[in-house]
C-alpha cells in the first residue's frame, strides 16, 4: 500500500508568506515612527545662542555683554553658567571665574544677559592698555518636558583694547580652543 503525499495548498503557503511579509512591515514601520518621534523630541530641545553680537565697553572697568537666546521649542529650567576669561598667552590662572544661575525658566524666543564685569587690573596688571584675553562660557540646562538635562559650551576671543577702544569678541578656532582645553585641564578645571 502506497501512501500519497497530500497535495499542497498553495493559497495556504501564500496567506503564510503574505502574513510574515505584513508583520516584517509592521515592525520596520514601529521602528522608523519611534526613530521619527525621537528625532523629531530633540530637534525640540532647548538650545543657547547669540541673537545678537556680544558686547564690551570701558566704563570704570571691562563689561563683556552676552545676550543668549534660547532657539529651541521648548523652554530651558535650571540654568547654570561659569564664566571665564583667560590671559591669551594663558600665564596663571584665569582672571575671572565665576558662576551664575537662573532661576527662572527661558521660553522659546526669550533672551537673557549674562553681564561679566572685570576690574582692567586683573586684566593686563603690567600694561597701560588691555592685552587679549579668552572667553569660555559653560551652560547646563534642563528641558522640563523631556527630563533631559544638556550642557553646551561657547569659546570666544577678545583682542583687548586700541586706542582706549575695546575690540570686538569673536569665535575662536579650532587650534584655539584645543589650547583652551589643554589650559583648563593643566589648571584642573572642568568641562561640562
Amino acid at each position: 500500500m502506497r501512501h500519497r503525499k497530500p497535495k499542497r495548498d498553495w493559497s495556504e503557503i501564500i496567506v503564510k508568506i503574505s502574513t510574515v511579509v505584513f508583520a516584517c512591515t509592521a515592525l520596520v514601520t514601529v521602528f522608523i515612527t519611534i526613530s521619527s518621534w525621537r528625532v523629531q523630541r530633540e530637534a525640540a530641545r532647548p538650545y543657547l545662542t547669540f541673537r545678537e553680537s556680544p558686547t564690551v565697553t570701558l566704563n570704570q572697568g571691562v563689561n563683556l555683554e552676552l545676550k543668549f537666546t534660547n532657539v529651541g521649542a521648548h523652554p530651558a529650567t535650571d540654568l547654570w553658567s561659569r564664566a571665564l576669561v583667560i590671559d591669551r598667552s594663558f600665564r596663571g590662572s584665569p582672571v575671572y571665574a565665576k558662576e551664575h544661575t537662573i532661576v527662572n525658566d527661558i521660553p522659546k524666543d526669550t533672551t537673557s544677559t549674562l553681564l561679566i564685569s572685570i576690574d582692567p587690573q586683573s586684566l593686563s596688571p603690567d600694561a597701560g592698555s588691555i592685552a587679549a584675553h579668552y572667553l569660555v562660557v559653560f551652560f547646563k540646562y534642563s528641558d522640563p518636558i523631556i527630563r533631559k538635562r544638556y550642557a553646551q559650551a561657547i569659546y570666544l576671543k577678545w583682542n583687548g583694547e586700541a586706542n582706549g577702544q575695546p575690540e570686538s569678541l569673536y569665535h575662536v578656532e579650532t587650534g584655539e580652543k584645543d589650547k583652551i582645553l589643554a589650559y583648563l585641564k593643566t589648571h584642573k578645571i572642568s568641562v561640562p
